[in-house]
């Protein structure tokens, strides 16, 4: 009997390792997806840490001026 271990390398070689063409193609599928997972982690990762500071997160409402009187006119009648 094979152990689970040695039938699932070998199963994997014959769909992935027999084929120059298979093997890069998982290699390179392999690489996006795992470019993907890391981007997606570090990205929570880094929001949950800076919670509040970054630009999306900022409240930009409390640095709008709060003038409740009508802004002056600047008249321009200096002849």
């Amino acid at each position: 009997g094979e152990s689970p271990l040695n039938a699932f390398a070998h199963n994997w070689y014959n769909l992935f390792g027999s084929s120059t063409a298979r093997y890069a193609t998982f290699l390179t599928v392999g690489v996006i997806f795992a470019e993907l997972a890391t981007n997606g982690l570090t990205d929570m990762l880094w929001e949950a840490n800076n919670y509040g500071k970054t630009y999306q997160q900022v409240d930009w409402s409390k640095f709008d001026p709060q003038d409740d009187e009508e802004e002056e006119e600047d008249d321009d009648d200096d002849d």
